[in-house]
């Protein structure tokens, strides 16, 4: 239709929303992962908004918010403007017997800014059963450490895998939250490019 094989697009995140949807099913935080995975591909941006929801309407009332963060994903991958766009992003992690540490790459180089909590509530660990734990850790500058007295050998991880994530959210110094994500320490294939 437009014949631009290089279109441009920016994706928004869904937000937070919990009317008619149950936190035992994660087709909101399943969603979420596919749009997350889809900012990889070449000149696509995603945009998180988790936190910008009504969790009692579908449409976030903050829609200034919203923009304003896809204006800053088209300035940088359209304009090439040297701006922060996107929140932290996971770099690196490594598996030391129970413990996961986690590199984020905050773009500013600075370390992760927690917002309602201590940053390690919306973190969870699971063994090869699938069965995830809350865990206990600790945040500095841009590393989180993490396990569960639960899991012995760690085998999953995820962040933010609910359809309303509320407490110790982390950004960036710029105020752009982090993605939610789930990662196999199977399978995990390091990417450099946010994603």
């Amino acid at each position: 239709m437009w014949k631009e094989e290089s279109l441009p697009f920016v994706i928004a995140q869904l937000p937070n929303f919990s009317i008619d949807l149950d936190d035992k099913n994660d087709a909101w935080p399943r969603i979420r992962e596919a749009q997350r995975k889809a900012g990889g591909l070449k000149n696509v941006a995603v945009t998180v908004n988790m936190d910008l929801g009504e969790d009692n309407d579908l449409h976030p009332l903050n829609k200034r918010e919203a923009a304003y963060r896809m204006s800053l994903a088209v300035r940088a991958m359209i304009y090439g403007e040297r701006v922060i766009f996107r929140g932290p992003w996971l770099w690196d992690f490594n598996v030391s017997e129970q413990w996961i540490t986690l590199i984020f790459e905050t773009e500013d180089k600075k370390g992760l800014v927690i917002r309602g909590g201590t940053g390690l509530e919306e973190f969870e660990i699971a063994g090869a059963d699938g069965v995830y734990y809350s865990v206990t850790g600790e945040i500095k500058e841009n590393q989180v450490r993490i396990c569960s007295s639960e899991v012995k050998k760690p085998v999953f991880f995820r962040y933010c895998w609910s359809n309303t994530p509320k407490k110790g959210l982390l950004y960036n110094e710029a105020g752009l939250p982090a993605s939610p994500f789930e990662i196999s320490t199977l399978s995990y294939r390091k990417s450099r490019s946010g994603q």
